[in-house]
């Protein structure tokens, strides 16, 4: 599994071109959770679902494997979405065969 965590949308492309280019490029055929934090400064609604669509696009663009949803969280300020991520990544964890192998962590900033 793939956690990708990022900043913006151009990060997000460049993340998946170094993931594919990692080894053989199996790497990307992974499940992997889309994650946007600092999701508390954004107080309007529609400006978040509007940066959640963006994503959506450059993920299915670039033929990133993740879940239907896209986490918008806080992960120091408020701790908003935590735990919605954390049942996302049991999810993943429980209905995927996962050897040791195959495991991995991806982090951006």
């Amino acid at each position: 599994m793939n956690f990708i965590f990022f900043c913006s949308q151009s990060y997000l492309k460049i993340l998946f071109e170094e993931i594919y280019s990692y080894g053989d490029g199996a790497m990307i055929e992974r499940p992997s959770l889309i994650v946007a934090n600092k999701m508390d400064l954004i107080h309007d609604k529609s400006r978040r679902e509007e940066i959640f669509s963006s994503l959506a696009i450059v993920a299915q663009d670039a033929g990133i494997l993740y879940s239907s949803s896209i986490y918008g969280i806080s992960a120091g300020g408020t701790g908003e979405g935590l735990t919605s991520l954390s049942r996302g990544i049991r999810h993943i964890l429980e209905n995927e065969n996962f050897d040791d192998k195959t495991k991995s962590l991806v982090v951006s900033y």
